[in-house]
């Protein structure tokens, strides 16, 4: 255990209770806990006490998923007969987040342990409560479910730090065997079995570059506001139910750490938000936080590998997974290099006798997670958060987009790369180089694992020197696109190549963010932009509306859809005529070109103006056109659309008031507005953002995914916007708007949870109080907490 402080300015709070301490917990109207305490064992004592009131049933869930228990208490499947759960055990427990849980609490500090000690204790003490009372907690566990214990929260810690590199990856990590292995009982993993034969050259993982998680982020400095104060807009984008659930808190010690924002579950600190000098917020990098060393395999032996030319065996680690209703636990074996743990993507990535991807991994048992969010959290100056980045490397995949109270706006890369050589970064960094051009088409780079040249270290702390960075008072803003383009008048100059790539294209998401914000009346104002953030405006119907209009008012109506049915387009174009391309809840035509652009994206079309470099955010744009020779792919889609939205009993007409809902706790549907990634609108509301356990399932019957997530009953939301908050200062005090659209509490039947109505953003209502006259009068419920020595 370490004794360096997260921050220096709490060089003089104590980490533990040296008697017993009182807790103090205020909810405000809106649910927000404000959390008082005098050192951080009691401060995480509270904390933990409302993870267990709030969300315990969550935690248990995400807890029984990364200690690889969800077969033990849930059967092998998911659905009948797909092995999934027992695909997740496999790969969890490969990637072992419990069992290095003890060293990372032994790395971490004595404040971060303290946290933690406190969280445990809280979340225990609340769920023995919240049983006696007759609550349901984590009912597959039994009543009451085991005590949680700070190894369990090490491990969520660590996991966190992994979620965008190792965890996307379970399933591969689980199906990697040799390709005539058998388990112990000579049959094949079951999810194996379908195994096709089929062998790729080169890597091609569809979905696992993109992520379940994004945001939008603008950082707008003085020059650009009408006070002359810096503004901060934070929209992380999360799903609404699983272990990343995000939640309001409040966090103070009196006169040494008052924080305050949003939370991710099992995470006792802030993890986006503000204090008296600083907000912050946190966007998806796009830098490579792993990359694929391909092993060579020695004739005859698909096991062991060419390394400096000379044979080396693979290692391997037996996992014996219990499962319910069995007597016997199943076998299985997981596959490592010096590399990493070996991967195996059916019809995609393949284990063959030639060779097998393994995975660097450069957050693999990260455990820098809590003090670093602690040193940003009691951050006095953009300069201490800059200066947290020299010890710690704890926000392992995302940007850091942060003002202080001086008119001052900031950007940091602050994702963990691979630690490569020389040789293997000028290699990426010349765009002509194998390496660089596979990369480029694959998203990710893949190296010779048979060279010391080429081998790749973990992560280190990296000074801001050596990250992509920017401070101005003009405008940043960034929505998950690489570093070159965040500061909105001067782009940044091109850096290490695994921090993304340089002279890209822009997602449509981005290119409408940034068209926007240079359209943004100065100065700019708090409303504009949550009003831009929320507009639900379609970019990609800007791309290619006119060109699809166009070409259907040329072309036959009668246009044969890719299941081979026959559909006549005429309503269909005249609805996408009227619409006014917005993702809004009542507008016809929203679901069809939706549709439309999934249907097309995944015949591969191309556009009829490539990406230009010099005109970033106007490419590519356009449908090729349309010529008696050609079937004109862009009208199959159209037809396709047309035909799947009638799959499904749904018109050409259909409003996403009727068809796009989020599932309520109590059953229920609340209709959203919103759209998805792929089509670029900035309120990001969609299905499909995948664990890797679905994406498996999909591509092991044979279908890619770029899904709509179109069903029977509509779009079933799972992802969006899950807080949006405009931060700023008034007179040297933080002025916060927030909302968590999915609710404070996802224990149903209790205040603040599904059913709590969302107050607009800019309103009263949805101010969130910081100061203590200001909490004291907005508490609704207040309690006072004992903490045990």
């Amino acid at each position: 255990m370490q004794n360096l402080l997260p921050h220096p300015s709490l060089a003089e709070v104590a980490a533990y209770a040296t008697d017993a301490r009182t807790v103090s917990i205020a909810r405000t109207a809106e649910g927000t806990p404000h959390i008082r305490a005098g050192d951080f064992e009691s401060l995480g004592y509270g904390q933990g006490h409302v993870a267990a009131d709030d969300h315990a049933t969550v935690l248990y869930e995400h807890l029984t998923t990364l200690l690889g228990e969800r077969s033990r208490y849930h059967g092998p499947d998911e659905r009948p007969g797909d092995g999934a759960n027992l695909d997740s055990d496999i790969g969890y427990r490969a990637l072992d987040y419990r069992g290095q849980a003890q060293t990372a609490l032994a790395q971490m500090s004595l404040h971060a342990n303290a946290l933690v000690d406190g969280y445990v204790a809280g979340f225990n003490h609340r769920v023995t409560a919240l049983v006696e009372a007759g609550v349901p907690v984590a009912p597959w566990l039994g009543a009451p479910p085991r005590p949680i214990t700070r190894l369990d929260i090490a491990a969520v810690l660590l996991a966190l730090a992994d979620e965008a590199s190792g965890r996307r990856f379970v399933q591969a990590i689980a199906l990697a065997q040799p390709p005539d292995a058998r388990t112990a009982d000579g049959t094949k993993p079951a999810s194996d079995q379908a195994r096709p034969s089929s062998v790729a050259g080169t890597p091609n993982l569809p979905g696992y570059a993109d992520l379940p998680i994004g945001s939008n982020a603008w950082a707008v400095g003085g020059d650009a506001t009408a006070s002359g104060e810096s503004l901060l807009l934070a929209n992380p984008h999360f799903g609404f139910a699983d272990g990343l659930r995000l939640y309001q808190v409040h966090l103070t010690i009196p006169g040494a750490f008052d924080v305050a924002g949003v939370s991710i579950l099992g995470c006792p600190t802030v993890n986006l938000g503000f204090n008296a000098a600083i907000a912050w917020t946190h966007t998806v990098s796009a830098a490579d936080r792993f990359l694929f060393h391909r092993l060579r395999l020695v004739p005859g032996d698909a096991t062991a590998y060419l390394w400096q030319d000379a044979p080396e065996a693979m290692q391997q680690r037996q996992i014996a997974i219990p499962v319910r209703g069995e007597a016997h636990a199943y076998i299985r074996h997981v596959w490592s290099s010096r590399h990493g743990l070996a991967l195996h993507v059916p019809g995609a990535a393949e284990w063959t006798a030639e060779s097998v991807l393994c995975l660097s991994n450069a957050n693999a048992g990260n455990p820098e997670v809590l003090d670093h969010w602690l040193a940003i959290g009691a951050a006095r100056s953009l300069d201490d958060i800059a200066r947290s980045f020299t010890r710690w490397a704890g926000t392992s995949w995302v940007n850091i987009v942060a003002i202080d109270a001086h008119g001052e706006a900031c950007y940091i890369d602050g994702s963990n790369i691979p630690e490569v050589g020389d040789e293997t970064r000028a290699a990426l960094s010349n765009r002509a180089h194998p390496l660089a051009q596979a990369r480029k088409q694959n998203g990710f780079a893949v190296l010779p694992g048979d060279l010391s040249s080429h081998t790749a270290a973990h992560r280190r702390p990296r000074a801001i020197s050596e990250r992509p960075h920017r401070r101005t008072r003009a405008v940043i803003a960034n929505f998950n696109n690489p570093y070159q383009r965040v500061d909105c008048d001067r782009p940044l100059p091109e850096h290490h190549p695994l921090f993304g790539a340089f002279d890209a294209p822009l997602s449509p998401r981005a290119r409408r963010g940034y068209r926007q914000t240079a359209l943004l009346q100065r100065p700019i104002r708090p409303a504009a932009l949550a009003r831009l953030t929320l507009d639900n405006h379609v970019q990609m119907a800007d791309m290619l509306l006119d060109d699809l209009l166009a070409l259907g008012a040329r072309a036959p109506s009668i246009i044969t859809a890719r299941s081979g049915v026959r559909i006549d387009l005429t309503h269909a174009l005249a609805v996408l005529r009227d619409w006014d391309r917005k993702d809004a809840l009542d507008a016809s035509g929203s679901p069809l070109f939706r549709e439309f652009v999934q249907a097309y994206l995944e015949e591969g079309q191309g556009y009829a103006r490539g990406f230009d470099p010099t005109a970033p955010f106007d490419t590519p744009t356009g449908l090729p056109i349309w010529t008696e020779a050609d079937p004109a792919p862009a009208l199959v889609a159209l037809a396709t659309a047309v035909e799947r939205l009638a799959r499904h009993g749904f018109e050409p007409a259909v409003t996403l008031r009727t068809l796009q809902y989020r599932e309520q706790s109590d059953g229920g549907r609340m209709p959203l507005d919103g759209g998805p990634n792929l089509t670029g609108v900035l309120n990001v509301s969609q299905v499909g953002a995948m664990t890797p356990r679905e994406r498996l399932a999909q591509l092991q019957r044979g279908r890619v995914p770029l899904p709509s997530g179109l069903g029977p009953h509509g779009y079933g939301v799972n992802f969006g916007t899950t807080w949006l908050a405009t931060m700023t200062f008034e007179a040297g005090k933080p002025v916060v708007h927030s909302v968590l659209p999915q609710s404070q509490r996802s224990r149903p039947g209790t205040s603040w949870s599904d059913g709590h109505v969302v107050p607009h953003l800019g309103s009263a209502a949805s101010r969130f109080p910081f100061d203590v006259t200001e909490v004291s009068a907005r508490t609704v419920t207040h309690v006072d907490l004992t903490v045990p020595h």
